[in-house]
């Protein structure tokens, strides 16, 4: 489950018209903005009720929680906030640099 946070200046295209497929090349294609990981989080959390029932799991069962920070490739300046939910006792994560 992933919840994305951007800025509405310069990404309005974004919450008009994109509706699936790779968020990062239609904000490429659209906007004009190439975008790398600056940083990522990873922590487990107790799901919240909603997370839960999405992910089609008990609340007392821990979730991977990652909350990433997406940079302009050219510019360095954050471009996007990110939150994603992952079930703990289904997931496997690799993190490479």
């Amino acid at each position: 489950m992933i919840s994305h946070f951007m800025s509405l200046k310069g990404m309005e295209i974004v919450y008009e018209k994109y509706n699936k497929g790779s968020l990062h090349n239609f904000m490429k294609k659209h906007c004009g903005v190439e975008l790398k990981r600056k940083e990522s989080l990873i922590s487990s959390v107790m799901p919240e009720p909603g997370d839960a029932e999405l992910l089609k799991m008990p609340r007392n069962l821990p979730v991977l929680r990652v909350k990433s920070l997406n940079v302009s490739s050219e510019t360095e300046i954050p471009v996007e906030y990110v939150v994603t939910r992952f079930r703990g006792d289904a997931t496997q994560l690799l993190v490479q640099p």
